[in-house]
C-alpha cells in the first residue's frame, strides 16, 4: 500500500509551488502562501492512462475535507510519493483488516494485493450505511462486515473497538492491520498486544486522525 503525498493550493486558484522534499512526510502541514500538504493512500493507480485515484472522507471542517468538498475539475494539484506504505505479507495464514471510513482505501488496496487464498476479515466502521463502499469482488474466505456507529463523531471507535474484542482468532500464522481514530486506535492495540498476546510485529496500526484535532500527525502509529 503506497503512500501519496498530495499538495493542494488554497484557495483554488492560486498555482502550486514544487513540492518540498523529506525523507518522510511527518505531518499534514499549512505551506506558505496558504498551501497543504496530505498524506494519502491511492486508491488506484493507472500509469498508462496517467491516472490516480485518491479517496476523500468529507468529515466536516478540516483542511484536507475543505478543499475535497469544493474540488472541481482543472484545478491544480502537486503530487509527491510514492513514500514507503505498508506491504501486505502474501505468506499470511490469514488477515485482519480494522478500521473506520478513513481506513477504507487502505483495506482495499491491502485485500486486492493479497493472494486468493488467504482469509481476509474485515472489519469497517462507517457513520451510516450509505457509506459502505465495495472493497473487493467477493470471494471465498473474504468476510467483511459494515459496522454502523451513527452521525456523533463521540462514538468513533467504539463499535470497531467491541467488534475486535469479539473477533475470533483463526489458528495460524496472521497479521493485523488496523487505522482509525488515534484514541480508539491505542486502545484496540493495547488489547491485541496485552490482553491477545499478539506480538508487535504481528500487529501494524495506524492513527488516521483524532477526535477535537484538525492537524493530526501522519506518522501515528499508536506505539
Amino acid at each position: 500500500m503506497p503512500i501519496v503525498n498530495v499538495e493542494n493550493p488554497s484557495p483554488p486558484t492560486a498555482k502550486p509551488r514544487k513540492p518540498r522534499f523529506a525523507a518522510t512526510v511527518r505531518q499534514v502541514q499549512r505551506l506558505t502562501p496558504h498551501l497543504l500538504r496530505v498524506t494519502f493512500a491511492p486508491r488506484r493507480f493507472d500509469a498508462a492512462r496517467g491516472e490516480l485515484d485518491v479517496d476523500f472522507v468529507l468529515h466536516g471542517v478540516g483542511p484536507a475535507s475543505d478543499w475535497a468538498g469544493q474540488a472541481a475539475p482543472g484545478q491544480s494539484l502537486q503530487i509527491a510519493g510514492p513514500g514507503k506504505g505498508y506491504a501486505a505479507d502474501p505468506g499470511t495464514d490469514w488477515m485482519l483488516l480494522a478500521g473506520d471510513d478513513t481506513a477504507i482505501p487502505a483495506i482495499a488496496t491491502i485485500i486486492e494485493a493479497l493472494p486468493t487464498t488467504v482469509p481476509v476479515t474485515a472489519l469497517v466502521e462507517i457513520v451510516e450505511t450509505a457509506d459502505a463502499l465495495p472493497l473487493a469482488p467477493a470471494r471465498p474466505g473474504l468476510d467483511v462486515r459494515w459496522l454502523v456507529r451513527g452521525s456523533d463523531p463521540a462514538t468513533a471507535g467504539r463499535l470497531l473497538e467491541a467488534e475486535v474484542q469479539e473477533w475470533v482468532m483463526p489458528a495460524g500464522d496472521g497479521r493485523i492491520y488496523v487505522g482509525c481514530e488515534a484514541d480508539a486506535l491505542r486502545r484496540i492495540r493495547r488489547h491485541l498486544l496485552q490482553e491477545r498476546g499478539l506480538l508487535p510485529e504481528r500487529v501494524v496500526t495506524r492513527g488516521y486522525w483524532k477526535l477535537g484535532a484538525t492537524d493530526h500527525p501522519d506518522r501515528d502509529f499508536g506505539e
